[in-house]
């Protein structure tokens, strides 16, 4: 399990690009890992994963420092990697009716 240093997370919430990085090479196997195991479409947990972590950079401001970083990361990632599972699915029914 990654463990990013608080002080790095903060710096990252400040506009901190090398310290976003270290957050981004501590979870980037585990969100590919997470989407990929919802949506059995490699190409598209790769764009999940890079979608998750521009997500994360927009929000890093929502972040609360008081309470645990993993839980709300992870949250942010299952969320969004659902809503990607439904587009694609609807993309697909679409595309077969047509």
């Amino acid at each position: 399990m990654a463990d990013v240093d608080p002080k790095v997370i903060k710096r990252a919430i400040a506009g901190d690009p090398a310290a976003f990085e270290v957050i981004l090479r501590a979870y980037q196997h585990r969100v590919y890992a997470l989407a990929y195991r919802m949506v059995y479409d490699a190409e598209l947990a790769r764009d999940i994963t890079q979608d998750v972590f521009l997500r994360l950079y927009q929000r890093m401001d929502r972040y609360d420092p008081s309470r645990p970083f993993e839980p709300w990361f992870f949250t942010l990632a299952t969320h969004y990697t659902l809503n990607a599972r439904q587009k694609a699915l609807l993309r697909r029914t679409q595309s077969l009716d047509a």
